[in-house]
């Protein structure tokens, strides 16, 4: 009996489970999500259902062996992609535009993503920016910040279904409602106006002007993964603009040229966004981005 009993055990199968040890069993059957089996081999044993995203590998009688592996795709199979949530981020195309941007994205649940975005504004950091890209065009040297904030909803996410499968938590279509600021400063602007009595030497004076904006944004984009590590996307925005600007050292001679009597007319590009001047308070908005995903 004892010998018996030895065999009887030596031939039953074993399921390396992550958390709960070996199972000693008789496997009965292995969808493509769940595995069926018996504590005992006996056909009128009760069977057990275990998610095969619970197990590691199967102990065949025959001292065969399948090892279980994962898909990371697949919405049972969390702990292959809970750790791929956040991705750092760089605005591609922010040192052209005399500034240097980048971004921080998590995942807080499936389906919703937040992103915050800081940038230095310098155009004497880069000396290929748009701005200097023409020797005749020598701008004022501006400098300052812009920052973001944003939730993303990424519909299609939601996918718990045993046998459905949801993309990376960072990948796929978006909307983002957000909002934007910049803050920055025209260095050294002059203007020159002619003094009473006419005709007078004309008088040439020096003002900064700093310039603060906010926008409440409308954005649409899309975002790639590349090799479950890098992120790939683009995006674009529609919404209104809130600006004030001012001169250091205020126009208030009569007869000057050179700079727009109103500061807000000095620049309709806060940086993060443009607004479209006459047409009213629009505010438009455009980004491509290259990031990595952090564990």
């Amino acid at each position: 009996m004892i010998l018996i009993s030895a065999i009887a055990a030596f031939s039953q199968d074993t399921l390396v489970t992550y958390k709960q040890g070996n199972i000693p069993c008789k496997v009965v059957k292995i969808t493509e999500t769940e595995i069926e089996y018996r504590k005992k081999n006996d056909p009128e044993a009760p069977i057990y259902v275990i998610n095969k995203d619970n197990v590691r590998e199967i102990r065949f009688a025959d001292g065969t062996k399948e090892l279980i592996v994962p898909d990371e795709m697949d919405a049972n199979k969390d702990r292959a992609i809970v750790d791929k949530r956040t991705a750092v981020k760089f605005n591609f195309f922010s040192p052209i535009m005399d500034q240097l941007t980048f971004s921080f994205e998590r995942c807080i649940k499936v389906g919703t993503n937040v992103e915050a975005s800081l940038g230095l504004i310098n155009n004497s950091m880069f000396p290929f920016s748009v701005s200097n890209s023409n020797s005749w065009f020598e701008p004022n040297l501006t400098q300052g910040m812009v920052m973001s904030l944003g939730v993303k909803f990424m519909p299609g996410k939601s996918y718990y279904h045993k046998g459905m499968k949801y993309m990376h938590p960072l990948k796929g279509f978006y909307f983002k409602p957000e909002i934007m600021y910049s803050s920055f400063a025209v260095r050294g602007l002059t203007y020159t106006y002619w003094p009473n009595p006419y005709p007078s030497p004309p008088v040439t004076m020096n003002t900064d002007l700093n310039v603060n904006s906010v926008a409440l944004m409308l954005t649409i984009g899309h975002q790639f993964i590349a090799a479950n590590s890098v992120t790939i996307g683009g995006n674009v925005g529609f919404g209104y603009a809130m600006t004030t600007a001012k001169y250091t050292n205020p126009i208030n001679q009569p007869g000057w040229w050179g700079l727009p009597e109103d500061p807000k007319d000095y620049t309709r590009n806060f940086f993060n966004h443009i607004t479209s001047g006459e047409l009213g308070p629009f505010a438009f908005s455009g980004n491509i981005t290259l990031g990595y995903i952090l564990k």
